[in-house]
Order: C-alpha cells, then sequence, then structure tokens
C-alpha cells in the first residue's frame, strides 16, 4: 500500500501554473478591474512590485501571489497562496476565466523554486527552535531564482549556532542585549509587518552563488529567544 501525504499545514504556501492569453502586466491590469466590481470577494491588488502581483484581503492567511514563470515566458504565470486559502483562489480565477486557465503540471523545485521549496522543507524546520523564517520571508522565496541550497543549509546552520551564542550573552547582559544589536549595524533597518507588529531588520547577511547573491534580513528577538528571518532580497553577482 503506498503512503498517503502529508496533509499540508493552513499556512503552507502551494504553487500552481497557469496559462493567460495576456501579458503579465495586462493580465494584472484585468484582475485589478475584476476585482473593482466584485467587492464580494473581499479582495483587492497591491501592484507595487513590477514583476510580481501581490492580492491581499482581510479573510486571506497571507498573500495571494502571481508572477511570469521566467522572464522570457511572459504568458505563463505561476500563482502562490496558502493552503487554507485555495477557496479564495478558486473565486481569482473563476473571475479571470477564460484569460487564465490552469496549466496541466504543477511546478517542481527545479522550476525556479528551489528556494521556495527548501524553506518549507524538512531541514529549515529543524532549526525552527532558533531561527523563525516569517510568512513575509517565504513569500519573497517565492519570487527569488536562487537555487544554490546546499549553500544556503550551511549558512542557516552556521546562523543557528551562532544565533545559540548570541542569545546566551543575551541572557548575560540583559539590560544592554537590545542596544548592542543596534549598534553593530550601522544600516537603515528593512521593516516589516509581523503578527501585526513592526519588525525591524537590523542585520543582513549574503549568501553568494552561480552569479546570484541572496541577501538575509533578519534580526534577534530577546524576548523570544529567536532569531527572525524577516525577508530576503535577491541581485546579480559579479
Amino acid at each position: 500500500m503506498s503512503k498517503s501525504r502529508p496533509q499540508l499545514a493552513a499556512r503552507h504556501l502551494v504553487v500552481h501554473r497557469l496559462d493567460s492569453t495576456l501579458p503579465f502586466a495586462a493580465a494584472a491590469a484585468a484582475l485589478e478591474a475584476h476585482l473593482q466590481v466584485r467587492p464580494e470577494l473581499g479582495l483587492f491588488v497591491d501592484a507595487d512590485e513590477p514583476r510580481l502581483l501581490r492580492i491581499g484581503g482581510i479573510d486571506l492567511r497571507g498573500d495571494i501571489l502571481i508572477r511570469p514563470e521566467t522572464p522570457g515566458r511572459d504568458k505563463r504565470l505561476l500563482v502562490a497562496c496558502r493552503n487554507g486559502d485555495s477557496a479564495k483562489l478558486e473565486a481569482v480565477l473563476a473571475a479571470m476565466n477564460p484569460l487564465w486557465t490552469r496549466s496541466g503540471r504543477a511546478p517542481t523545485p527545479r522550476e525556479g523554486l528551489a528556494l521556495l521549496d527548501f524553506l518549507q522543507g524538512d531541514v529549515v524546520v529543524a532549526c525552527l527552535d532558533r531561527i523563525h523564517f516569517t510568512d513575509r520571508a517565504v513569500e519573497d522565496a517565492f519570487s527569488c531564482r536562487f537555487t544554490a541550497v546546499d549553500t544556503l543549509r550551511r549558512e542557516i546552520v552556521s546562523l543557528h549556532s551562532r544565533s545559540l551564542m548570541r542569545l546566551r550573552m543575551m541572557d548575560l547582559h540583559e539590560e544592554n542585549g537590545p542596544c548592542m544589536i543596534h549598534l553593530e549595524n550601522l544600516i537603515a533597518p528593512k521593516v516589516i509587518l509581523h503578527e501585526g507588529r513592526k519588525l525591524y531588520l537590523g542585520i543582513q547577511e549574503e549568501v553568494h552563488s552561480r552569479g546570484r547573491i541572496l541577501t538575509l534580513h533578519y534580526s534577534y528577538h530577546p524576548g523570544k529567544r529567536s532569531c527572525f528571518i524577516g525577508a530576503l532580497t535577491e541581485r546579480r553577482g559579479r
């Protein structure tokens, strides 16, 4: 008897492939127009990123994300949503029918999703006693094309060990701990919303591989005795 697939958590990001009759920019504009005349869906478009479409909503567990599969295939789209938001995604696809249709085969990690697959995998989960990837970081992974997950795995294991040391130091210097964090990083911190509160990410760490640079934006949280990786950004290397 074959083993049944484990049930996905409601916040797990699931990716689907779509075929579009319109280029990405035109499809984004069409979706925004559809949602404006369908207020009962409770969804809105946040179009501040040129190659990533974010659909927000009060009842969503996380944003619904849509991007071109590859830069050269503007009519083949990848859409990601939390497993618990599948019904909302179906409403979006119904609103866009027949402009968008499901493609037959689901995307794989090798097809530009290696980083997302890694962050939702067992190796990262094993470090979660001290390192936490926020929902925003997981969503960022959907947009990144970084594929050197073995290099990233080593970096996360190293960061986990350093986090244990740092948090022990905070126990010894509890009153000065937060000041130490801010003084050691003179960069302007990246700020995100996490669980309804602002999270300041004042530390950056770069992972270089194969002509791409992945930057981890994180901070230490003495109260929760954890390191929070709150965002990921990617750029080309030299």
